[in-house]
This record gives C-alpha cells, sequence and structure tokens, in this order.
C-alpha cells in the first residue's frame, strides 16, 4: 500500500480522539446498570414488575436495533463518511435525552409512570444504538494494519474505563456534597446524570473532527425498491453469520459475557455477605483498583498482539481470568481486604486482554471483504453489539436464580453461614467457569494471523488497481 494511505501510520491524536467518546459511553452504561431500577423503584414509586417490563421492552429493542444500525452505516453515503455523522447525530442525541430519564416530571398513575419510563428508555438505548454501533465499526476502517488497530480499540478500553470510573464515583460523591438534603439519593442521581451528559458532547466532538479522512463511504449506489433491500439484509446478515472465523469468537465473547454478567450482578453480595465489606470500600477501593488495573495492562496487551498476534494472547489472558477467579475467591478470609484488592490487580491486568477481542472482529471483516467485495464492520459490531446485551440480560437473569436457589434472604441482614459459603463458590468457580469455557471456544477458531496476512495482501492489490 502506498505511503501516501493515511492508514498505514494512525496518529496519536486520532486513536485517542477515537477513543475519547467511549468515556461518556460506558458512564452512561454504569448508571443505567447501577442505578436506574433502583432509582424508578425507591425515588419515583414504580412498581417493581412495571419497572422490570419496561427495562426488559427497551433491551428487546435495544438488541434488535444494533445490526439494524450497523447495516445501515454500511450503506450510509456522505461527504463525512459513513460512520461519522451517525457518531456526532447520536451522541448530541444522547447526551439530550439522558438527564431526561433522571428528571422524570410529577406524575400521580402507575401507568403514566410506566409510560414515562418506558419511552424515555428507549430514547436513551436507541441514542447509544446510533453512536455506539458505528464507533465500533469506525475503529476497524481507521486502518489496514492490525497493530493500528489494535492501538485503537486499546484507546477505546483506555476510555472507557475512565468512564467506568466516572460513572460509579461520581454519584457517590454527589451523595455526599447532598447528604443533608431531602432525597439526597435521589437528587445525587439526576445531577449525575447531567455531569454525564457534559461528559458526552466533548467526546462526541473529538470523535468526529479526529477522524476526518478515515472514514469512507462506499461506492454510491442506484435506488432499490423495498424488496431489493430486504434481499441485502438478508444476504449480508446470511455473509455474517456463516462466516467460520466470525461465529466462533461471537460465541467465546457470549459465553465470557455470560460470565462478567454474572460477576457484576452478584459481586457486591459476594463482598458484603462473604467477605463482610462495607460497600463503600468496595466500590472505592476494590472495583476501583480493579479499573485502574485494566487501563495499566492496555499496553501489555497492545505488546503482546503485536508479537504473538491476537488470538492466542487472547486465549491466554482469559483462561488464566478464568482460573485465577475459580481458585482465589472461595479462599478468601472474611473481613480481609488484601486478598480481594490483590485479585483486583491480577484479575483487571488479564480482563484487559478483552480489548483482543474488538480487534480480532476488525481483522475478520477482512475476509468478509475478502470474499464479497464489500466492507460490513457496521453489521458485524451490530451482531457483536447484540450478543453482549444477549448474555447481560441472560446473566442478570441467571444471577437472580441462583440467588433464589442458595436460599439467598433480601429481608435478613445477615445471610446464614451456608449461603455465604454458596456465594463465594458461584463468585469463584461459577464465574471462572463461564471464562475458561470461553477461552476454549475461541482456541477452536481457525484464524490465523498468516492467513490475514496473505488477506490483506490480495486486499491492498485491488485497492492499488482501483486508484
Amino acid at each position: 500500500m502506498s505511503s501516501k494511505d493515511k492508514r498505514n501510520a494512525v496518529p496519536l491524536y486520532v486513536h485517542a480522539g477515537y477513543g475519547s467518546s467511549e468515556s461518556g459511553l460506558t458512564a452512561v452504561e454504569i448508571m443505567l446498570q447501577l442505578y436506574l431500577l433502583q432509582f424508578y423503584v425507591s425515588h419515583v414509586g414504580l412498581d417493581p414488575l412495571w419497572a422490570g417490563l419496561a427495562l426488559a421492552i427497551a433491551i428487546a429493542w435495544d438488541a434488535i436495533s444494533d445490526p439494524a444500525m450497523g447495516f445501515i452505516s454500511d450503506r450510509s453515503q456522505s461527504a463525512q463518511g459513513r460512520r461519522r455523522p451517525w457518531i456526532l447525530a447520536g451522541g448530541l442525541l444522547l447526551a439530550a435525552v439522558f438527564p431526561l430519564l433522571f428528571h422524570p416530571p410529577a406524575l400521580a398513575t402507575q401507568s403514566a409512570k410506566f409510560v414515562f419510563l418506558c419511552i424515555s428508555y428507549i430514547a436513551v438505548k436507541t441514542a447509544m444504538t446510533i453512536i455506539s454501533v458505528p464507533h465500533a465499526a469506525l475503529g476497524g476502517e481507521l486502518a489496514r494494519d492490525p497493530r493500528e488497530r489494535t492501538r485503537a480499540y486499546a484507546f477505546r478500553l483506555l476510555f472507557g474505563n475512565l468512564g467506568l470510573i466516572a460513572g460509579t464515583v461520581i454519584p457517590g460523591v454527589l451523595l455526599q456534597l447532598y447528604a443533608t438534603t431531602p432525597q439526597a439519593s435521589a437528587v445525587s442521581k439526576s445531577e449525575a446524570s447531567l455531569w454525564i451528559a457534559f461528559m458526552l458532547v466533548p467526546g462526541t466532538l473529538l470523535v468526529y473532527w479526529t477522524t476526518r479522512g478515515y472514514d469512507r463511504s462506499p461506492p454510491a449506489r442506484t435506488g432499490s425498491r423495498p424488496g431489493q433491500t430486504l434481499q441485502a439484509v438478508w444476504h449480508a446478515t446470511r455473509a455474517v453469520l456463516l462466516n467460520p472465523f466470525f461465529m466462533p469468537l461471537l460465541l467465546a465473547y457470549f459465553i465470557a459475557g455470560l460470565g462478567r454478567s454474572l460477576n457484576s450482578a452478584i459481586a457486591l453480595y459476594y463482598y458484603t455477605d462473604f467477605l463482610l465489606l462495607n460497600e463503600t470500600t468496595v466500590v472505592v477501593q476494590v472495583l476501583g483498583v480493579f479499573a485502574v488495573s485494566i487501563c495499566i495492562s492496555i499496553l501489555f496487551w497492545v505488546l503482546a498482539a503485536n508479537r504473538y498476534g491476537k488470538k492466542w494472547p487472547g486465549f491466554v489472558g482469559i483462561l488464566l481470568l478464568g482460573v485465577g477467579t475459580a481458585l482465589a475467591y472461595p479462599n478468601f478470609q472474611p473481613g480481609s481486604l488484601s486478598g480481594p484488592i490483590g485479585a483486583a490487580v491480577i484479575g483487571g491486568f488479564l480482563a484487559g486482554s478483552i480489548l483482543l477481542f474488538d480487534a480480532l472482529v476488525a481483522d475478520i471483516t477482512d475476509y468478509d471483504q475478502w470474499k464479497s467485495g464489500q466492507r460490513r464492520e457496521g453489521l458485524y459490531f451490530g451482531y457483536w453489539r447484540m450478543s453482549a446485551k444477549a448474555s447481560q440480560a441472560l446473566g442478570v437473569a441467571l444471577a437472580g436464580a441462583v440467588l433464589s436457589w442458595i436460599g439467598y434472604d433480601q429481608s435478613s441482614p445477615v445471610q446464614s453461614r451456608a449461603t455465604a459459603d454458596s456465594l463465594a463458590w458461584v463468585f469463584g468457580p461459577g464465574v471462572g467457569l463461564f471464562f475458561v469455557a470461553a477461552a476454549l471456544m475461541l482456541s477452536l477458531s481457525p484464524w490465523q494471523g498468516s492467513f490475514h496476512d496473505r488477506i490483506q495482501k490480495v486486499l491492498q492489490h485491488r485497492e492499488r488497481k482501483t486508484i
């Protein structure tokens, strides 16, 4: 490829600008996961059954909309590219609608509260889809070089972890500031949603500005009838789902997502009921150390991928995470903080290998282009995000079933020793088993770096012929 092609060497500011929007997106996700249900049940007064139904409807819509947004962005035509206009529109829309979710009007009836939550949550999820699917796809298009792609997703993970810290810490800090205010908990979450919305705007603008010239629209298409569009959707979807390299990776990611969701859903139960630690201590010291450790590990995983490829370092990272999780957590002593912090350091370091999964998706889309002549990163990452959301929903449901099965009593401030021990075994070997299974599934993928090198040579030859 010509040295004049920008995609050969991507400047650092482009990588940083590309990843910057992930801070706001992750902060939004964390607030939704940790606080939305509690906010509407405890502060708005919505019946838990209706609240759960509203969330389920929005999540179902969200899962369907991801591949659809991927297909739309793949076929978009614009002088500004096919991804960047959607990223700009989605980010600004999300900044506008997210605070509304935590600032509901005074509603008197359960039905009115349900309708407001349902509509506003669907609006938030739609805005997130509009920005996040094209954003994920754009990372694979910044450069043809696999090393540059790895760096792009490394910056994305780095900024995402900063968002994880912000989404967790900002509501807690505001709660302390408003401690003497009536309904301090509700006020702190409402204020936090405004701060996070402010985070979204500069991140969105930075992505849009720094990636100019790296987002290229496909050749213009003539108008098509609805039947032809549906046929195109079918053929594109079939190509993605029958990709022999993509499906093992997607299944590995889904299985790892189940473990991660189960881990997140029962983490506070494990730390407070088995280890008898204070919730604030857990959030600040254990989870904070975990997030920082992931950030520190990113450079290591980038260097490992550059030297050994992405598949096998990813396999080793997830496998060791699973084995370590299974062995460590049942053996910590109640009241001890040193063990959990040490596990957070090591676990965060190993969990950083997840960035290689995203980078592998971008590489595998080259195989699809080699066969079909089309670039469909949007559709690939649409199904990628749909898989993540499906594993999240199933993982939370599994956590609820497990808590019921082990006899967890919500009405009791102290759980029985048998229940606490069961929590430790679920949080350790139960979660670890998913990570080990994900690593084994990844190992079954036939993808090899040498094969990708050959594909890239063919694609580069095709591009030179079209110049």
